[in-house]
């Protein structure tokens, strides 16, 4: 939960800041460890690329650095906006950027006027009118340059002197379980963070089998003591009008039939005529059923790989249910252009 949501948080001494993560790309992870408990941080990162943020941007860190990242619990990401050349713009695609996404945090309020000063202070000459043209369609900063100007060098400017591009600090520190109860603040790896939340998973699935087969296993026994009252329904009712209130009535019945308290309790609280030959065919269907499901949980209960199934076939379906396409593209340092003074000089 915390990969997939991200969190940022400071206490007395430590802090927290996790981006966030694709949910589907986290459930294939989730489950390579259920298949392979032991895998390693690289092998887990076949099926979790990176972190993946809501308003896309595209990560410039180097897939070694994203794993030492990984790792340790902590490093650097750096994020940078994606942009394209303008092709459906009056002006010619050459001297039109779109910036298409920005860096996770960013205000496009603030980032405005940031471009907007940039542009007045003629630091970046080429850079001649910024628009937000952004609407309920998506991101949409046209940035207009001057006819000749080299794109890919005005956004190394702009990615140097702007909030275009951002270093977002990764510090996996939480809570996490002790071996004898109570919880203690810990720099996590990868996978010890998926790690623990499939532990808490199985746990959480086994004690929900656990509460439903003591809810079965209750009304099985009720229904078993309906049956029993059934074969002997002329005496069992003789009897209830013989008795003198209810506990007579339950004395009576315990001493006439193999019943215990909650079975006569519960047959003396429904209406005889439920007791019927009409509806006993119901209740003999009710505890069939009911006594089928019992079993199945029975035997996931005695075998782990079967808890294991039920843990992973949940987080499928919550893939299938919530998941999306990831929006932060993956690239590396390579990307990264070295600032060149001369390359602003008009």
């Amino acid at each position: 939960n915390l990969l997939v949501n991200g969190t940022q948080g400071i206490a007395v001494g430590m802090a927290t800041s996790i981006p966030p993560h694709n949910l589907e790309e986290v459930v294939k992870a989730c489950v390579h460890l259920i298949q392979s408990p032991d895998a390693s941080v690289a092998q887990v990162m076949k099926f979790l690329k990176g972190p993946d943020f809501p308003l896309g941007g595209r990560i410039v860190t180097d897939r070694t650095e994203l794993r030492q990242c990984y790792e340790d619990g902590r490093g650097s990401i750096k994020v940078r906006a994606e942009w394209d050349l303008d092709k459906e713009g009056r002006k010619t695609a050459s001297n039109m950027i779109v910036v298409k996404s920005v860096p996770y945090g960013v205000e496009t309020g603030s980032l405005m006027t940031a471009l907007g000063d940039v542009r007045d202070s003629r630091k970046l000459p080429q850079l001649v009118d910024v628009q937000d043209l952004s609407d309920e369609h998506g991101l949409k900063i046209v940035l207009e340059l001057k006819p000749g100007a080299d794109p890919e060098a005005v956004m190394t400017y702009l990615y140097k002197h702007t909030a275009l591009e951002q270093n977002f600090a990764y510090n996996a520190t939480c809570l996490v379980p002790l071996e004898h109860g109570g919880l203690a603040p810990r720099r996590c790896s990868l996978t010890e963070l998926l790690r623990h939340f499939l532990d808490f998973r199985f746990q959480t699935v086994r004690r929900r089998f656990e509460f439903q087969l003591a809810q079965l296993e209750r009304r099985i026994h009720i229904l078993r003591g309906f049956e029993i009252v059934f074969n002997g329904l002329d005496n069992a009712i003789k009897l209830i009008r013989e008795s003198d209130g209810k506990q007579d009535a339950a004395s009576r019945l315990m001493k006439a039939f193999p019943l215990d308290e909650p079975q006569t309790m519960a047959i003396l609280e429904l209406q005889l005529y439920r007791i019927s030959r009409l509806e006993i065919d119901e209740i003999r269907a009710e505890l069939k059923d009911k006594q089928e499901k019992a079993d199945r949980i029975r035997a996931i209960l005695k075998s782990d790989k079967k808890l294991w199934n039920v843990v992973r076939g949940e987080l499928e379906e919550l893939v299938k249910e919530f998941g999306d396409k990831r929006r932060t593209a993956i690239g590396s340092s390579e990307e990264i252009s070295e600032f060149d003074p001369q390359a602003y000089i008009v």
